[in-house]
């Protein structure tokens, strides 16, 4: 699975890929030995489209607003660092002092 995350971020970012569509997809996933016809059938069907419903409502119920949006979970639930793009050496920083506990970042229920 992180394989595929993996290229489907390349594939956004450095491709300039549209990976809201389903023969994007399909190829990706083809590239790391699924097969096709199996995925893009999967892929169709109303289960998966009203997981991806469930999952943009998630993110809206959090407050996420912006893309990219990282947040970061400890034992006071879920926190923003990020919402929208941020150049890694400010990120990097960020989450360096989030994950050493230097810094505390607005808590959102989820």
């Amino acid at each position: 699975m992180l394989d595929f995350f993996s290229e489907l971020q390349r594939a956004f970012y450095a491709d300039n890929a549209d990976v809201t569509e389903a023969a994007t997809l399909t190829a990706l996933a083809c590239d790391l030995g699924v097969e096709g016809d199996a995925f893009g059938a999967h892929f169709e069907t109303d289960e998966v489209r009203q997981a991806t419903i469930d999952d943009f409502q998630n993110a809206r119920s959090l407050g996420i607003t912006g893309f990219p949006t990282v947040l970061a979970k400890n034992d006071k639930g879920y926190a923003y660092l990020t919402v929208d793009y941020q150049p890694y050496e400010q990120f990097g920083a960020l989450l360096d002092a989030w994950l050493n506990r230097r810094v505390e970042r607005r808590v959102v229920q989820g």
